[in-house]
């Protein structure tokens, strides 16, 4: 992966300086198949950052919030919890505790919540400091990239602007 970083940054940066885009664009069938596409690398490349920082950062990935992200879905996906059905005693895991939220029998979803907060709370730590290694990484490389806020960043990768969030949320909140 960080291999290819080097060819896409390149690419997305002489792409940005293309004075004709749209003429580009339109000169092309194939281009315009691929348009939308093609105005996304236009919008990341506002916030590409050298070459030689993009790779640098690609790597440290690899030892930084991917490993956490790995260490993190390793754990909750391991983590398993006694819980008592019909008398008997299994092990489940936190998966399968969470499905039991929308079974029928009530002391059944008790004891699988109950089963799920302990199997939460011993892996507590662990998931913690994965999230905040995951987020702290990430708050650190959208300030590189000139990102305002990480709603900023967040917003821009979901195609949505911050008035149409706040519509959003407001007919969230009068419908609750």
């Amino acid at each position: 992966n960080s291999e290819i970083i080097g060819v896409v940054v390149a690419f997305k940066r002489w792409f940005s300086t293309c004075d004709h885009m749209d003429e580009l664009i339109g000169g092309s069938p194939y281009l315009m198949e691929h348009q939308f596409y093609l105005r996304e690398l236009l919008l990341q490349s506002r916030y590409e950052l050298s070459e030689e920082l993009e790779m640098a950062i690609a790597k440290m990935q690899s030892t930084g919030s991917k490993a956490w992200s790995r260490l993190y879905m390793e754990r909750t996906s391991s983590a398993l919890a006694d819980l008592v059905v019909d008398g008997e005693t299994r092990q489940v895991t936190l998966a399968e505790l969470r499905s039991m939220a929308y079974e029928n029998n009530a002391s059944l979803r008790k004891a699988a919540y109950e089963a799920e907060a302990e199997a939460c709370s011993r892996i507590a730590e662990v998931c913690a400091a994965s999230l905040n290694g995951i987020s702290g990484e990430a708050l650190t490389i959208y300030g590189m990239r000139g990102y305002q806020s990480s709603l900023e960043k967040v917003l821009i990768a979901s195609r949505m602007d911050s008035e149409t969030l706040a519509a959003m949320l407001t007919a969230l909140r009068e419908s609750l």
